[in-house]
């Protein structure tokens, strides 16, 4: 059997493309559950809501990578 050598450096760029993939799909998949439950909240037809609920989202998450000054 041979085993895998395993090199940090390799580790390390594994694990923060694990990390990219989760951050890039986690707003895919819970985009699709909240967007019911912010359309209940007017009998189903409050669309002018579900769009503000996105902009606001997608402000927020700008200025929350706006510090992000490179990587390591």
């Amino acid at each position: 059997m041979i085993a895998p050598t395993t090199d940090p450096a390799v580790a390390l760029t594994a694990a923060g493309m694990s990390i990219f993939g989760i951050a890039s799909a986690l707003p895919r998949s819970a985009a699709p559950a909240a967007a019911p439950l912010i359309l209940a909240l007017g009998g189903g037809a409050n669309h002018p809501l579900l769009f503000t609920f996105a902009a606001v989202t997608a402000v927020v998450a700008g200025l929350t990578v706006r510090p992000v000054k490179g990587v390591r």
